[in-house]
């Protein structure tokens, strides 16, 4: 998706994605931080290891989390990742038809004007 112009996970410091089932790409769970500042890329890995500190074996300098992608669901991401561009041709195959029917049903099919230059119709 694009918003003003740019690729969504372009601009800003940090951009995260969700990759939870009904998502274009998914793992099943999960999804993935982007950031191109090494500090903050730095503090992302200390959080998503349970916060263990570097300094000293086995203690627990800020609370942290286990947000470790699985190899499994990595290899289903990349998996998905090769077909993207059908799954996204599929979907605005079935957007427009959602939106024909509508026109039938409804007087109008959208009121409000969206921000986002692409729409990622992820729940069609």
């Amino acid at each position: 998706s694009k918003y003003k112009g740019k690729y969504v996970g372009t601009f800003g410091d940090i951009s995260t994605f969700s990759f939870f089932g009904n998502k274009t790409i998914t793992t099943g769970e999960g999804g993935m931080v982007v950031t191109n500042d090494k500090t903050l890329y730095d503090r992302c890995l200390h959080f998503k290891g349970q916060g263990l500190a570097v300094h000293r074996q086995y203690w627990h300098d800020v609370i942290g989390y286990n947000y470790r992608m699985t190899n499994i669901c990595a290899a289903i991401g990349l998996a998905q990742l090769e077909q993207a561009d059908d799954f996204i041709s599929r979907k605005r195959e079935i957007a427009d038809i959602y939106k024909k029917i509508s026109t039938v049903l409804y007087k109008s099919t959208r009121k409000v004007k969206m921000f986002f230059t692409l729409i990622g119709w992820s729940q069609f």
